[in-house]
């Protein structure tokens, strides 16, 4: 095959061109771990799931710095509104969003749920709540809109020839957000305290009321969400990644090709090797990563606290102080699962 000047140019642009890719590319090295769950759930033993609330009756609440709802809030005002049933699907949508999370929580294994209902009859015979935390939250906000979009239909006319016709059709969109308190019983503090938003788009229907209401929309995303307030609760498993640093040294480059290839264990050995005949901070900085995406911790923070004795580097103080949070992290862990 000949090739034209303006051929041979092309080719080795892009020739330079990947060159520079591959050599620019950062290699980084998975970390995963379970962490613990974020409250202390050694402090507690037993939990309620109050209902959810609507935002008709969030509208009653203030939940920036008191309890979304109190027991006096639940059952006294509960009995003088009529605003807990919307016709829009709000009401079955926390329905399902409180038992979703209530059935989690069940499963996790890891406090004791009391229902709702015994909490209530407590409350109206003046009797201690047999709980120590409970969970209340509601929809902060549930807006929606209706969008007219045209899409080709294609029917066949009286001769069976094909035909493409423009038609509306109808989409739902609504912009969610859901709120949630856990709340001590005994101290009325509230422990934890998030709201997270999500926008829903339904499937186009031809007929605007074949249209989803919006609490209906919404429940989408049920899963999401307490899969989310379960994190409070329970440990759950995470994954990072942690960036090598680079070097020219040729060795360092064979050491990082290990790592590339999962290679860790002699990946770190390779770098600890190069460390003590070089000096050179990235070797031993590597080899602290590598310890900790093997999940030896504490072996990392020994490597990064001395490197920091040697060198100075703030980059070696930021990451000791990483390696002791997950040190930290790994020994609340292991008290949580004591209660299994």
């Amino acid at each position: 095959m000949v090739f034209t000047r303006a051929k041979r140019l092309f080719f080795i642009l892009i020739a330079i061109s990947a060159l520079f890719l591959f050599s620019g590319c950062e290699t980084s090295v998975p970390v995963s771990v379970t962490r613990p769950a974020e409250l202390d759930i050694t402090s507690a033993e037993r939990i309620a799931v109050l209902p959810f609330l609507t935002t008709r009756m969030m509208n009653y609440t203030s939940y920036d710095t008191d309890p979304v709802a109190t027991f006096d809030f639940y059952w006294r005002e509960k009995d003088s509104f009529l605003a807990w049933q919307l016709g829009d699907g709000e009401n079955e949508f926390v329905t399902k969003l409180t038992s979703a999370l209530e059935r989690s929580l069940i499963k996790s294994n890891y406090l004791t749920v009391v229902d709702a209902g015994t909490v209530e009859d407590a409350y109206r015979r003046g009797r201690q709540p047999p709980i120590d935390w409970y969970v209340t939250g509601g929809i902060s906000n549930l807006t929606s809109e209706v969008e007219v979009i045209e899409k080709e239909v294609e029917y066949k006319d009286k001769e069976g020839n094909k035909i493409k016709v423009k038609e509306p059709f109808y989409r739902e969109k609504i912009d969610l957000s859901l709120v949630y308190q856990v709340v001590d019983v005994n101290t009325r503090q509230v422990l934890a305290n998030t709201e997270w938003s999500y926008k829903v788009t339904s499937d186009d229907e031809r007929h605007k009321k074949d249209l989803p209401m919006p609490g209906e929309l919404a429940e989408k995303k049920i899963s999401d969400f307490v899969s989310r307030v379960m994190k409070e609760f329970e440990p759950y498993d995470e994954t990072y990644s942690l960036t090598l640093l680079k070097h020219d040294d040729r060795a360092m480059k064979d050491a990082e090709k290990l790592a590339r290839k999962g290679k860790l264990a002699q990946a770190k050995t390779s770098y600890q090797q190069i460390y003590r005949t070089t000096q050179y901070f990235e070797a031993a900085y590597n080899a602290g990563l590598i310890s900790q995406a093997m999940g030896n911790m504490k072996e990392a923070y020994k490597i990064f606290s001395e490197l920091y004795k040697a060198t100075g580097d703030s980059r070696a103080a930021k990451a000791a102080n990483s390696a002791a949070a997950e040190i930290r992290s790994s020994e609340k862990l292991n008290n949580q699962t004591k209660l299994r």
